[in-house]
């Protein structure tokens, strides 16, 4: 990098500016100047605007700077509280109100809100005047049955009095009840614990008397209605996020575009602007311009090196050695063969030269001369079909057959027609077609066109006024084609000139070739050739015929339009021995009506209708003794009978139920009698039987010892079970009779505590209670007790004080309050901490005196003013000069900017514009694949080789449903050789040189070969989780503009369930 910068510095102007990106080492003594000055030890370049000037800088000494600081003086401790001096906190934030409830002393209940602290105050109702105890003594309450009355019970007594006497009315005064059992009702579940708990309830006093809060409605603020109702936490967060970013407003962002001009951007220069002007880049400014391109091309004739004389349908280019003209081609437009097998053995019926047949049968004669043969016929089976090869015919013969034996179908037959010298194709046995090899040859039974008559006749052209040099252009809006003037290119020049014609040392009769990205001229061969071998012949031309002998076929070298294939001229094998992997693999249908096909993957086997394969599924049968379909449909029909049967071991607990069918095959239900169960079939009926007898029972009343009585419930087996109703706390339990049980209460109509029993214990305990100067009035009407307080107050005989002060030291003071018998109270104020406290006799007054607040003072050591805890400040910093060593300060130069507010320091734009470094020019490169750069700007070759290894690729698709397709780029090279391609589950994956070959594709079927120049690399079918080799390797490439390491592929999902695919191409670097 410094040969750079100093070629850089050494080629620049003496105005031109330097841009310095990885930084300037100065080796020790080479000084800089500035202006022709060298700076003296410490001096720093800085700025002035124009040009840099070596200044000195700061020397670290506090007290030469100037706009120093004001260090604030120290400050007391802060209190929140203060609102004035140096101890208040300005600015405090308002912290929001944290609700909180404040209990005070008993009193007037009251419930209040502090909305400026969020404090709520609640003042209780004052009990102290309530009895919060008591204990009856007379009689014992708690153990009186009084206890158990409740208000709800005195209620409904009431209420019940008011229904009159009950003895006269003819009610019943005695019933037992005895269904439903107490047990069942909810009394039953009243414990002890119960009685307890609502014992003590009752104890804390009449709730609804007491003045507590019962409902409390907050209605200012009314929360919910404010805008911050709607803050969560969420909010909160993205807040405090936004916050972080800083201030928006201060960041320089534009606000507006629609006012600013493009000619007010710095590299921008416009001068007087014109419609259809462009913007070229003169590598220092964009500027506009005006261009000059072609906008048509015109017709070929136009070229300066193509001359054209009255040209004609079929015409080719052909180059004369100056120049390119129409030609007439005088190729072979149809071929011939004569030649039979024993016409080419009669030239010469031996060879010595080794050959190799795949798949022969021969029916008939088979001479074979030598000492080892070989026969593989599992592959072409020829039974009751003929391959004729007409043996000693030295012009004309028989008629050559190649036939498809369809069974009761009629066959299919290639022949080869002596008399009509041509090949010919039957599909019924018995009406022949002539092959076609050329347009010529089509017949028009099938529908033919015989003239296209003219483009404006077809349903989707609409020609309007056609001028010349017009063409068709499709219009999806009105999903048409229209005539349309092009503004092609005008000026054609050279053929040669075209993006895709290469056209290199041209001789005459050379034409252009379309080799599947160029046309490129070449010589071209008027014979055609019949070859008989496995592989393709090289170098084909239309018209050439080809038998696969491996596959037994015959194929046509076939060219139209934009296409160049083999075609086959006969069927594949016989339409029974067509397996496949699976029925994606099948032919089209259209082409196969009649045949048979077998997948491998549904293990079932299929007919083509000519229309679809998947609907014609061929139904089989796994019986071993019948293929009739009336057979197997009566296998299938069958008949059943239920019986029920006895158990074949004898089981006298066991019974069957068995399902019968018409073959004779049972199934059968055990059913088997349990614990005291028994069971018996009669005919076809089983009955199961109850062998254990039922016990009754009957209840009674039964006398008992005391005051009880016995429930009784007796068995019919004699068994007996008791249950003892006890009295209680007075309460008698008697055995009426048999069949009744009576409870009876004692009379405590004279025993009952009442109301007015409780107003006159409690006006009697006020009575004789120790009180005084109080008298206690009790008004037994109203029930009321009223308290008056005698004495005092006035001069009426009350006690009066005297409130005295005194000292017992110099710091102190006393407050007493004396009785008229000298007794005193006393309350002392003491003086601390800076506050002094005096009493002044004669005044007879207290002066509490505390230290004004002193300033605080950095230099105090002591008092008030000394700072406590002070932080240490780091002696004076002085910036060393930043050096190629040492970090440093430095001072903004020319062409350089600061920004205030972050300090970062930018290079101004525009000064300089770093060159592209190529072979010839000093300059700027990025850091592409295989290199690294540290941060010393060194760059270094990464990988430890030069030679490039065989990597894995990878790439994974998203979940795909079953049969569906992807794209899926994997991040690969320029150029590569492909030797293997990998899935995880079963997938058809193909692999392009671009995106676009890829969209075109999306069409093709799997079964369907891509075509030549389709942009199509490779493409293979996994049954899995399988690697499929690519032998031998094959060449790949990137066809982006500008190329890019992009590897193009699309990912079809024929794993049967959805699932992501992952793709690994094993591959070489190559090239670039």
């Amino acid at each position: 990098m410094s040969k750079l910068l100093a070629n850089q510095i050494a080629n620049y102007g003496d105005d031109a500016p330097i841009e310095i990106k990885e930084g300037l080492n100065i080796p020790a003594g080479k000084p800089i100047q500035a202006a022709g000055i060298s700076g003296a030890s410490g001096q720093v370049l800085t700025s002035t605007g124009t040009s840099i000037s070596w200044t000195t800088p700061f020397d670290g000494n506090y007290n030469t700077l100037t706009n120093k600081p004001t260090i604030p003086a120290a400050q007391v401790n802060s209190d929140w509280n203060a609102t004035s001096g140096i101890a208040s906190i300005l600015n405090k934030p308002v912290v929001p109100p944290l609700p909180s409830v404040t209990l005070t002393a008993a009193g007037s209940s009251t419930l209040t809100y502090n909305a400026q602290n969020g404090e709520f105050t609640f003042t209780p109702p004052d009990l102290s005047s309530y009895l919060t105890s008591y204990t009856e003594t007379d009689p014992v309450f708690l153990a009186h049955p009084a206890y158990q009355v409740t208000t709800q019970k005195i209620s409904n007594w009431d209420t019940s009095y008011g229904w009159g006497n009950h003895a006269a009315a003819g009610y019943l005064t005695s019933y037992t009840e005895t269904d439903p059992v107490f047990s069942a009702s909810e009394a039953a579940s009243i414990t002890a614990q119960n009685k307890t708990n609502w014992n003590t309830a009752y104890g804390w006093g009449n709730h609804a008397t007491a003045g507590y809060l019962t409902t409390y409605t907050e209605t200012d603020p009314v929360f919910l209605a404010s805008a911050a109702a709607g803050v969560t936490t969420q909010l909160v967060s993205n807040w405090n996020t936004a916050y972080t970013w800083g201030d928006h407003g201060t960041a320089g962002y534009l606000t507006d575009l629609s006012t600013s001009s493009i000619n007010g951007l710095s590299d921008v220069s416009i001068s007087t602007a014109q419609n259809n002007q462009l913007l070229k880049y003169n590598g220092t400014n964009w500027i506009n311009f005006t261009p000059n391109y072609l906008t048509t091309l015109g017709s070929v004739g136009g070229h300066t090196d193509v001359s054209l004389t009255t040209p004609s349908t079929g015409q080719l280019l052909q180059y004369n050695g100056s120049e390119w003209e129409n030609w007439t081609p005088n190729y072979l437009t149809s071929f011939t063969e004569t030649d039979t097998l024993a016409s080419v053995t009669g030239r010469g019926a031996s060879t010595n030269t080794p050959c190799t047949f795949l798949n022969v049968t021969v029916s008939g004669n088979l001479n074979v001369l030598g000492t080892t043969t070989q026969n593989n016929v599992t592959t072409l089976n020829v039974t009751n079909n003929e391959i004729v090869i007409n043996e000693n015919q030295a012009s004309g013969g028989l008629n050559a057959i190649i036939r498809n034996d369809r069974g009761s179908d009629p066959d299919v037959d290639i022949r080869w027609d002596e008399v009509a010298n041509k090949w010919k194709f039957t599909n019924d046995g018995t009406t022949y077609y002539d092959l076609p090899t050329a347009a010529s040859d089509l017949t028009n039974d099938a529908g033919y066109l015989t003239s296209l008559g003219s483009v404006g006749g077809h349903t989707d052209v609409t020609l309007t006024t056609p001028s010349d040099n017009q063409l068709l252009k499709y219009n999806a809006g009105a999903t048409r084609w229209e005539n349309w003037t092009p503004n092609y290119i005008s000026t054609t020049g050279s053929i040669d000139s075209h993006t895709d014609v290469v056209v290199t040392s041209p001789t005459a009769d050379q034409v252009l070739k379309y080799n599947g990205s160029q046309w490129v001229n070449t010589s071209i061969s008027t014979t055609a050739q019949v070859v008989v071998q496995d592989a393709a012949p090289s170098n084909p031309q239309s018209g050439d015929m080809w038998w696969k002998s491996d596959e037994g076929t015959l194929k046509i070298y076939y060219s139209d339009v934009d296409t160049n294939q083999w075609v086959d001229a006969s069927p594949i094998g016989d339409p029974f021995e067509n397996t496949y992997a699976s029925i994606a693999f099948f032919p089209q249908a259209n082409v196969s009506k009649g045949a048979f096909a077998f997948s491998e993957a549904t293990d079932a086997m299929y007919y083509s209708n000519g229309t679809s394969w998947t609907n014609h599924r061929i139904v089989t049968t796994n019986s071993a003794t019948s293929s009739d379909f009336a057979t197997l449909l009566a296998n299938t029909q069958l008949t059943y009978s239920v019986s029920a049967v006895d158990d074949p071991g004898a089981n006298a607990d066991k019974k069957l139920i068995r399902l019968s069918d018409s073959q004779g095959v049972t199934s059968d239900i055990v059913l088997t009698a349990g614990t005291g169960l028994s069971i018996i079939k009669s005919n076809n009926e089983i009955t199961f039987n109850n062998d254990v007898t039922d016990t009754t029972y009957g209840i009674s009343s039964e006398a008992a010892s005391g005051s009880n009585a016995t429930f009784r419930l007796t068995g019919s087996n004699g068994v007996l079970d008791n249950i003892t109703f006890a009295g209680a706390d007075g309460l008698t339990v008697e055995n009426t009779d048999a069949n009744t049980i009576t409870f009876r209460a004692p009379n405590i109509s004279t025993q009952l505590y009442t109301d007015e029993k409780a107003q006159d214990a409690i006006a009697q305990m006020f009575a004789n209670g120790t009180h005084t100067n109080i008298t206690f009035t009790y008004d037994d009407v109203n029930n009321s007790i009223s308290a008056s307080a005698t004495g005092g107050g006035g001069g009426g005989g009350g006690t009066t004080y005297d409130l005295l002060g005194s000292n017992t030291t110099s710091n102190n003071a006393i407050i007493t309050l004396r009785d008229a018998n000298n007794n005193d109270d006393d309350i002392e104020i003491t003086g601390s901490n800076g506050t002094t406290v005096s009493w002044d006799g004669v005044n007879k007054r207290i002066t509490l005196d505390s230290t004004a607040p002193v300033q605080p003072d950095w230099d105090a050591t002591s008092g008030l003013g000394q700072i406590l805890n002070k932080p240490s400040i780091p002696s004076a910093y002085t910036l060393p000069i930043a050096t190629a060593g040492a970090i440093g300060g430095i001072r903004v130069g020319a062409n350089l900017s600061i920004d205030p507010s972050t300090g970062v320091l930018d290079a101004n734009p525009g000064s300089y514009t770093l060159p592209t470094a190529d072979a010839t020019t000093l300059g700027g490169i990025k850091v592409g694949s295989g290199l690294s750069i540290d941060g010393n700007g060194v760059l270094t070759a990464t990988g430890g080789s030069t030679v490039p290894q065989i990597q894995d690729l990878s790439g994974t698709t998203a979940s795909l449903a079953d049969d569906a397709s992807a794209e899926l780029n994997i991040t690969g090279y320029k150029a590569y050789s492909l030797f293997k391609i990998t899935t995880d589950a079963e997938a058809w994956v193909r692999v392009y040189v671009d995106d676009a070959s890829r969209d075109a594709d999306t069409t093709r079927s799997e079964g369907q070969d891509p075509s030549p120049g389709s942009g199509v690399i490779a493409e293979v079918r996994t049954s899995g989780a399988e690697s499929i080799l690519v032998s031998p390797g094959i060449m790949g490439f990137n066809n982006d503009n500008p190329r890019t390491d992009n590897i193009y592929l699309a990912v079809t999902n024929r794993s049967g369930a959805a699932t992501t695919i992952t793709v690994t191409l094993t591959a070489l670097q190559i090239g670039e």
